[in-house]
């Protein structure tokens, strides 16, 4: 059940930021046609190639119609307030001083290192493995 949510909340996570929208075609007012379109692709019905003018001669006045057919888009703005933003100007103090440090620890030579080579170390006084309760069988 948590994997068929997570799947539907990263679905819809991804889908509302791809920039998807719903285009409705309208022709003489009435809806002919609604799709879901990544951007703004141009609908069409046909309608618009038979709005041409006849030819005429310039003497005549023509007045332009208005277009029957019109385009709808909706799509829903989305704020990306899950992405966190950086301050590159800001320094950290302590970090750089931690990483120096560290970084210099590392590498510094220290004669003072006892590596003990020559310890030995405490007698056994008692079996362990008895001592644990042990046993290879």
């Amino acid at each position: 059940m948590k994997k068929i949510i997570s799947i539907s909340l990263i679905l819809l996570l991804i889908t509302s930021h791809l920039g998807i929208a719903v285009g409705t075609h309208y022709c003489s007012g009435l809806a002919v046609e609604t799709k879901a379109m990544l951007g703004h692709q141009h609908l069409d019905c046909g309608m618009g190639e038979m709005d041409s003018d006849c030819e005429s001669s310039e003497s005549e006045t023509q007045v332009d119609k208005m277009p029957c057919c019109e385009n709808d888009y909706l799509s829903i703005p989305v704020e990306d307030e899950f992405r966190p933003t950086f301050d590159q100007s800001k320094i950290d103090v302590d970090f750089v001083a931690a990483f120096i440090v560290s970084y210099l620890e590392v590498f510094s030579v220290n004669a003072e290192t006892s590596h003990f080579t020559q310890y030995d170390p405490p007698l056994v006084t008692r079996d362990i493995s008895t001592l644990h309760q042990v046993f290879i069988i």
